[in-house]
C-alpha cells in the first residue's frame, strides 16, 4: 500500500517524516519523547483488549497501560510513532537489552489501521535505528498465535522459535548496511 521511492511520497517536514498515502490519509512518522507520554498512553488505551493481550502477552487493563506508560524508561528507549491525521495510531519501541549488542522490538498498530502498512513502517524504523547505535541482533517476542507480529518479523528475515510460552524471531542487522539501499515498502 505504500512505497517509498527517492522524491515521490516521503517528505521531511518539521513534525516528522510526512507519507502520501494513496487512500488520503495523512501520516507521519517521527519519534516520540516523555513529551509524548500522555499521547502514548492513549494510543495503547485504545487498543482492544485482544490487541493489548498480543502487545503486552497478557491481559492488561487501562490502570496497568496508564502504569507501563508512565514508567518507561525513555532514556533507553528509542520509539517512533505513526501519526494519521494528527493522532497517534501505531508506535514501535526499540528496547536495548542490558548492556549488549542486542534489542528488543515490539509494535502496536490500532485496530482500524492495522492492515494499513504501519507495522512495517515502524519496523523498518527501527532496524534503521538499531543500525545506527550498533545493534548487532534485534528480538521479537510475540505470542504464537500474532500473525501480524510473526509476518513482521518474517519481513525482517527473522529466524524464530518457540521460547519459553513465546515465539522469539531474531533478526541479525549488519551496522554497516546502508539502509537506504533497501526499499521501504508496506501493505
Amino acid at each position: 500500500m505504500f512505497e517509498a521511492a527517492r522524491n515521490s511520497i516521503f517528505r521531511r517536514s518539521l513534525s516528522g517524516l510526512d507519507i502520501r498515502n494513496p487512500d488520503g490519509l495523512q501520516i507521519t512518522l517521527r519519534g516520540l519523547s516523555p513529551r509524548d507520554v500522555q499521547q502514548h498512553q492513549d494510543h495503547l488505551q485504545r487498543l482492544t483488549p485482544e490487541d493489548r493481550r498480543l502487545r503486552f502477552h497478557s491481559a492488561m487493563s487501562d490502570g496497568a497501560i496508564i502504569d507501563y506508560a508512565h514508567r518507561l524508561d525513555w532514556s533507553h528507549a528509542y520509539i517512533f510513532g505513526i501519526f494519521v491525521d494528527g493522532i497517534l495510531r501505531g508506535v514501535g519501541e526499540l528496547v536495548r537489552i542490558d548492556d549488549t549488542n542486542e534489542g528488543e522490538l515490539s509494535v502496536s498498530v490500532e485496530k482500524e489501521f492495522q492492515k494499513a502498512g504501519l507495522g512495517r513502517i515502524l519496523t523498518r524504523a527501527l532496524v534503521v535505528a538499531g543500525r545506527k547505535l550498533g545493534l548487532k541482533r534485534i528480538r521479537m517476542l510475540y505470542v504464537r498465535e500474532n500473525t501480524r507480529m510473526k509476518a513482521l518479523a518474517n519481513n525482517l528475515g527473522a529466524t524464530s522459535q518457540y521460547a519459553h510460552d513465546v515465539m522469539e524471531g531474531v533478526v541479525s542487522i549488519d551496522a554497516d548496511a546502508d539502509a537506504g539501499d533497501q526499499p521501504l515498502r508496506a501493505g
